[in-house]
C-alpha cells in the first residue's frame, strides 16, 4: 500500500509520519482490535452495519445540501426575473452571477452522482444483510455462505471506492491536459511574437528613411 501510494500524485507533497497505534483507533469498532478473526455476526456489526450507517448518514446530508442548492438557484433566478421586470436591470447581472456560482459549486461537489452512489451502496449492503438474515442457522454455519457474505460485502465497498479513485485519476488527467495545452499556447504565442518582431523593425526603418527630394527625382529621370 505504501509503495503504491509513493507512485501516486500524493508523493509530490509532504506526507506526515503516523506514530499512533496499529490499527488506528478510528478504524476499529467498539471492542475490536482490528486484527482478530471475526465471526459472521461480529463481522456484520463491525464492518457491514458500520459502513451501512456511514452511507445512510452521508446520503441524508447530501440530500439536504442538494435541496438547498437547488432552491437557492431557483430563488436567485426568480429574483433576477423580478428585478428585470421592475426596472433594476443592473442587479440582474449580480443575481445571474450568484446563480451561476451556485450551479458551479453544485457541479464541483458532484452532489447528484455522489448521492446516487451512496444510495446504491447502502441498498447493496442492505440486500446482503437481508440475504444473510434469511438464512437458517445451519446455512449461516456453512463456510461457503460465510465466504459469500464477506466477499460480496467487500466487493460492494471496493466498487464504491474504485469510483472515487477513477474520478481522482480522471481529474488529474484533465489537469495535466489543461496544463499541457496552456504550455503549448504560451509557446505558440511566444513563437508568434518572435516571428513578428523583424517585420515591425523593418516597418520602422522604412518609415525612418529620408525621402528623396523632387529635384533629384526629376534629375534622375
Amino acid at each position: 500500500m505504501t509503495r503504491r501510494l509513493a507512485r501516486s500524485e500524493a508523493n509530490t507533497t509532504a506526507l506526515p509520519i503516523y506514530s499512533g497505534p496499529i490499527p488506528p483507533q478510528y478504524a476499529a469498532g467498539d471492542g475490536d482490535d482490528g486484527m482478530s478473526l471475526l465471526v459472521p455476526d461480529r463481522y456484520i456489526a463491525v464492518r457491514l452495519d458500520d459502513q451501512l450507517k456511514f452511507f445512510r448518514k452521508k446520503a441524508v446530508k447530501l440530500d439536504i445540501l442538494l435541496e438547498r442548492l437547488q432552491w437557492g438557484i431557483l430563488g436567485v433566478g426568480g429574483l433576477g426575473t423580478l428585478l428585470a421586470a421592475i426596472g433594476f436591470d443592473l442587479w440582474v447581472t449580480l443575481t445571474t452571477a450568484i446563480a451561476a456560482a451556485l450551479g458551479t459549486y453544485l457541479s464541483y461537489r458532484g452532489v447528484d452522482s455522489t448521492l446516487t452512489n451512496y444510495n446504491q451502496t447502502a441498498i447493496d449492503l442492505e440486500n446482503i444483510k437481508g440475504w444473510w438474515t434469511a438464512l437458517r442457522p445451519d446455512e449461516q454455519g456453512d463456510p461457503s455462505n460465510v465466504d459469500a457474505l464477506v466477499q460480496h460485502t467487500e466487493q460492494v465497498l471496493a466498487t464504491e471506492l474504485s469510483g472515487w479513485t477513477q474520478r481522482m485519476q480522471d481529474a488529474l488527467a484533465n489537469l495535466r491536459k489543461d496544463q499541457k495545452k496552456e504550455a503549448n499556447d504560451k509557446g505558440t504565442e511566444g513563437a508568434g511574437r518572435s516571428e513578428g518582431g523583424p517585420s515591425l523593425v523593418v516597418a520602422v526603418r522604412s518609415d525612418a528613411m529620408p525621402t528623396t527630394p523632387p529635384s533629384q527625382l526629376s534629375g534622375a529621370r
